[in-house]
Formats: structure tokens, sequence, C-alpha cells
């Protein structure tokens, strides 16, 4: 079957308002999670003021400050080593 040159174009625009579509989609989705994560750390500060602490006194004023865990591998780390200096 031959194309009419009418039906190529209406072919090509509906390919490329379907991208804009998709697109715009995108770009909606980013704002959304972008705003959100703007608007909890607005919420959520947290206030530290650790003078000579050990790694494990920031770690757990930190747990109980805010929503945040920890995962740790510590067989490399001294969690009781006195190194954090956090000026508040």
């Amino acid at each position: 079957m031959k194309k009419t040159f009418r039906k190529s174009v209406q072919d090509l625009l509906s390919v490329r308002a379907g991208r804009l579509v998709n697109l715009a989609g995108v770009f909606l989705v980013a704002g959304t999670l972008s705003l959100s994560a703007s608007t909890y750390a607005t919420e959520h500060m947290l206030s530290l003021n650790l003078k000579n602490a050990t790694i494990r006194e920031a770690i757990e004023s930190i747990k109980s400050q805010s929503e945040f865990s920890f995962s740790l591998d510590v067989k490399d780390l001294n969690l009781d080593e006195k190194s954090v200096c956090i000026p508040g």
C-alpha cells in the first residue's frame, strides 16, 4: 500500500506528540520527587554539637533525632575512637 503525504505527516506528528507526552511525564515525576525531597529536608532538621565524641556517640545522636538508620561493616572501623567533632 502506498501512503499519502498527508498520512505520513499525520503519523510523524502523532509520534512526536507521544514523545512530548512521555517527556512531560518524566518532568512531572522529577519535579514531584524534587519537591518531596526539599520538603523533607526543611521539616527534619538535626541539631548536633559534638566535641571529642566517639563515632558510636555521633551515630546514636543522629539516630535518636531522625528516622535514619545505619548499616556498617565494623571490622575496619573502631566505633569507640574519639575522633568526631561536629560544631553545631
